[in-house]
Order: C-alpha cells, then sequence, then structure tokens
C-alpha cells in the first residue's frame, strides 16, 4: 500500500503530456492533422517519440474518440469553443497536478522546450506559455490543475481565448532561443 501511494504522489509531481489534435482544421481543408505525413511519419509520431518519457500521456481529439498507441483518449466537455474545452477536459482528466500542453501539429517541438518551460515555471504561476517574436504560444505550455475555476469561470461568460487566461491567473511567459521548432503546419 505504501508503494502505491508512494506511486501516486509521484504521478501528481510529474506533468502529464497532453497533445491537442482536435478542432476543424479549417484552414487543412478538415483533414486530420496529428495524421498528417512528414517524411514518412505521421505528425503525432514525432511527438509521441519526443516525449515518451511522460508516464502520463493524453490525446485531446475533440469529440473523436481516438488516441495513438500509448494515449488516452480525451473528448472534450465543452463543444465548439476551440482549445479552451480542450485544455478544460486535459485538467479535469489529467492524474497529475500540471499538465505539458502541446498541439500535434509542432512535430518539431522537443524535450529542451519542456525542460525549459518546466525548469522556469515559477511556484506562484498557475501556468507558463511558451513565447516567441511572432506572440504567445498557448499550445505550448504547462498549467497546473489550479488554472480549471478559472477556465470554468471564462467558459461561463463565453470567453474562449486561451490567451484570456493571463486575465484571470498569474500566468509567465518564457522568451524560447530557437523559435524554428514552433513550425506549424497550418502556417
Amino acid at each position: 500500500v505504501c508503494a502505491a501511494g508512494a506511486y501516486a504522489d509521484m504521478i501528481k509531481r510529474q506533468p502529464a503530456l497532453a497533445v491537442f489534435a482536435g478542432g476543424r482544421a479549417s484552414r487543412m481543408g478538415g483533414l486530420d492533422k496529428a495524421a498528417l505525413m512528414l517524411h514518412g511519419k505521421p505528425l503525432i509520431a514525432y511527438l509521441a517519440a519526443s516525449f515518451s518519457d511522460f508516464s502520463e500521456k493524453l490525446y485531446m481529439s475533440g469529440t473523436q474518440p481516438y488516441a495513438p498507441e500509448g494515449f488516452a483518449a480525451i473528448t472534450d466537455i465543452y463543444h465548439d469553443i476551440g482549445p479552451l474545452g480542450a485544455l478544460h477536459a486535459a485538467l479535469l482528466s489529467a492524474k497529475a497536478d500540471t499538465v505539458f500542453v502541446v498541439a500535434c501539429d509542432m512535430p518539431l517541438l522537443n524535450h529542451a522546450v519542456f525542460d525549459l518551460l518546466w525548469k522556469n515555471l515559477l511556484s506562484g504561476s498557475q501556468a507558463i506559455l511558451a513565447s516567441t517574436p511572432k506572440g504567445l504560444e498557448p499550445l505550448c505550455a504547462i498549467y497546473r490543475k489550479s488554472c480549471l475555476p478559472a477556465i470554468e469561470a471564462m467558459i461561463a461568460k463565453k470567453e474562449y481565448s486561451i490567451r484570456r487566461l493571463r486575465d484571470y491567473l498569474p500566468v509567465q511567459t518564457l522568451m524560447m532561443p530557437d523559435t524554428q521548432i514552433f513550425f506549424n503546419v497550418n502556417t
């Protein structure tokens, strides 16, 4: 029993990985972005390989109950509200107290990005978002479960922009040294 309790405590300290793959993909003609091929591999395979050491892996697939091998499929509770709905579902579903969020259409992200964010997350902050000269990357960020009440308040007010979370909570941003890793297949 002590070993099980120690394992549960370890899981709560170690962040979960949540790959966001939902949405309408309207800029991509409705294609499943996670399944798009890059150099003979689907995009999700790159993220799965880069973050294979995460013990808890969530696949946020909007309304589709599908997940790649090694991931738990999580569907949105609130549909058609974008990434904020996926973040809400990820935080509710995760066993861990923190969740590292990545978008499936950023195949060049690597563990160094997570390490930088994790190392710089201050105890008083509810989240830390990657930033580039082009702006914030709210789908490359670490969020604490303690964000849930603010997210639920935003949903109740029909404020669905994930970037607006900064208006409700102490949120950090961290300028990333390598902006090429934020290449997005939408662009």
